[in-house]
């Protein structure tokens, strides 16, 4: 049959998928171990007293900050809670963007 026999590329074949397949799943592990959870520590220290009417973001999102990508009505929803349990912010609406979605301001 000669040097290139079916047998031969098969087996060349069944190796490298083996590779590849063991390359694929060791860089999955490492990616998937080195994810963290997210913590508001960074944002909110620990040493300090919170109003505890004042919903986290994860009340409301509901998943930590860093977690997943906030989508704009689950910000807005963020901030219309903010604004209702605090009598320091208030919302003021100053446009809308292209796609029609509010552009709010929290001063």
């Amino acid at each position: 049959m000669g040097p290139f026999s079916f047998y031969t590329i098969m087996k060349s074949y069944i190796q490298t998928m083996r590779s590849f397949l063991f390359i694929l799943l060791f860089v999955s592990f490492c990616t998937m171990h080195s994810q963290e959870t997210a913590s508001l520590d960074y944002y909110l220290p620990l040493d300090i007293s919170y109003d505890p009417n004042i919903p986290k973001p994860k009340d409301i999102i509901g998943h930590e900050v860093g977690e997943w990508h906030v989508t704009h009505n689950k910000l807005l929803f963020y901030m219309k809670a903010l604004a209702a349990s605090s009598d320091r912010i208030s919302i003021e609406n100053r446009g809308t963007t292209y796609e029609g979605r509010p552009l709010i301001l929290l001063p």
